[in-house]
């Protein structure tokens, strides 16, 4: 049964479980049945949604710094959901479970090795964003201007993010090696992933520092950093409640306001970072500490994972427009004029004027 094949470097078919565990079996299998129409709803979704965000969060009054990180997310979602398309058609509903020499040809498996690394690339680049987003908001509203980083800075901290993700991964990428394997002693061959025997008794030394070293740098790091600023955002927002509470200035009261829901809405997309990625930090420290862990429990929940990660690749669209008054009349202003000028929306002027954030 192939399980979670974008987010590791070994494959489990069936038959490779040593101690089989047949409740977590029987969820699994059940969930692979409905998988790939779920996952290509949810791509096809979030592509869309997507390159919305992009269109509007680039949009020349709405250039700020933060929106520059948002911009960034979104572009390594949809490079994460436009690798999982041909991905899911392939592997899941053109062969199923079938572990076949058309399944695994030559071509399909390097593509499978390109879909992982890239994978596992774009989620560390966007967790680590995501880190960078809270940092970047809390010093904003500890500004007595109100003025964090500037564009031109944030942009290259996104692009060096992106780049330090790459060459975090570039041992992973040459240890993925694609081997033939002969199918019952006949002339049809598999190609198969190297079994580096991560999460067994006798594993590669290697392969088992690479496993560690992407845990605690791309999950456990970032998700306590998250947690960490996520906390000193929610304080910050109780405090700017009671600041609010006892103004009596109306425009000051309204500026406070309007901090408060962008506040909130970011505080909205990095939480669901964290419910995305915490949970899988947990279940890798428990593959690389019980053995047996990762083939018998962590790759049975590949696949629920994955839609789990998905889903938050493609949500932020939903949230921008129920939490953002600037991105709902930013977005509804170019459907309205889609060739003529436009003119920001009021509150939008207002706020790029209150904050470079």
């Amino acid at each position: 049964m192939a399980l979670n094949e974008s987010n590791n470097t070994i494959i489990a078919e069936e038959g490779w479980f040593s101690k089989p565990n047949p409740e977590l079996e029987k969820i699994a299998l059940a969930y692979f049945r409905i998988h790939p129409y779920t996952s290509l709803a949810v791509c096809t979704f979030g592509i869309i949604t997507n390159i919305f965000n992009i269109i509007t969060l680039t949009r020349k009054h709405m250039r700020t710094s933060i929106n520059c990180i948002l911009t960034g997310i979104a572009v390594l979602d949809i490079l994460t959901m436009v690798s999982y398309i041909p991905f899911v058609v392939h592997f899941y509903l053109k062969h199923g479970l079938a572990r076949t020499p058309e399944k695994y040809t030559y071509g399909w498996t390097h593509f499978l090795v390109f879909h992982g690394n890239l994978t596992s690339t774009t989620h560390t680049a966007s967790i680590w964003l995501a880190v960078f987003l809270g940092i970047l908001r809390f010093q904003c509203l500890q500004s007595a201007q109100g003025k964090g980083l500037g564009q031109r800075h944030t942009i290259a901290y996104v692009g060096l993010i992106s780049a330090l993700s790459a060459l975090l991964m570039i041992p992973n990428y040459v240890l993925m090696k694609v081997i033939p394997i002969q199918v019952n002693n006949s002339s049809q061959v598999i190609w198969s992933l190297e079994n580096l025997g991560v999460g067994s008794t006798n594993p590669d030394p290697f392969a088992v520092a690479l496993f560690w070293i992407y845990a605690i740098i791309g999950k456990i790091l970032p998700c306590g950093v998250i947690t960490v600023f996520g906390g000193l955002l929610l304080h910050t927002l109780h405090l700017s409640k009671k600041r609010t509470e006892n103004l009596h200035s109306g425009s000051f009261q309204t500026r406070l306001k309007q901090h408060s829901r962008t506040t909130r809405m970011l505080l909205a997309v990095i939480v669901l970072f964290l419910v995305t990625e915490l949970p899988q930090g947990v279940l890798v420290v428990l593959s690389g500490s019980v053995d047996g862990f990762f083939l018998n429990v962590y790759l049975l929940l590949g696949d629920m994972l994955d839609i789990i990660a998905l889903l938050n690749n493609s949500i932020n669209f939903v949230l921008y427009c129920t939490m953002s008054q600037q991105f709902r009349d930013t977005f509804v202003n170019l459907l309205k004029l889609p060739f003529g000028k436009k003119k920001p929306p009021r509150n939008q002027a207002e706020f790029t004027k209150l904050t470079n954030c």
